[in-house]
């Protein structure tokens, strides 16, 4: 079978279009990420036995938003039975505030300044996998 030189091109211009829609707002970002154990206490979050930290497509853990993006979701989904308790938490770089304040949840929405820079964790609270499994995370950049 000849593939002719159109093909390549419409193939070529399909690539770059998924590309690019995966970096629009309101499209999940989900990422698998390997759990670390570590027993210890984080201040405004208490007792944990490991986390997760979501990280951009650079590997690091600073993620910027897109422009016009005025919220970000972050979730575990993962989906672990209980008593597995996980707590998503966006931390703002800029003014070191951290969201969600008071409730553990494994979802959280928060506002975001394109101008700066926000850290995600999940935090296992009761029930932890082995060291180095999988938890399935979900970033959404949301524009309203």
């Amino acid at each position: 079978m000849k593939k002719s030189f159109t093909s390549v091109i419409i193939v070529a211009a399909g690539m770059v279009l998924a590309g690019v829609m995966v970096g629009l707002s309101g499209v999940p970002s989900n990422e698998a990420l390997s759990f670390k154990e570590q027993t210890n206490s984080v201040p405004t979050v208490g007792f944990i036995y490991g986390e997760v930290r979501y990280t951009n497509s650079a590997g690091s853990t600073s993620i910027t938003p897109s422009n016009n993006v005025t919220s970000f979701t972050f979730s575990d989904l993962s989906g672990f039975p209980p008593p597995y308790i996980s707590y998503a938490v966006g931390l703002d770089a800029n003014t070191l505030i951290q969201y969600p304040t008071n409730n553990y949840t494994n979802t959280v929405t928060f506002p975001v300044s394109t101008n700066h820079h926000y850290s995600l964790a999940v935090y296992i609270m009761n029930s932890p996998p082995t060291n180095g499994t999988h938890i399935l995370t979900s970033l959404v950049q949301n524009t309203n």
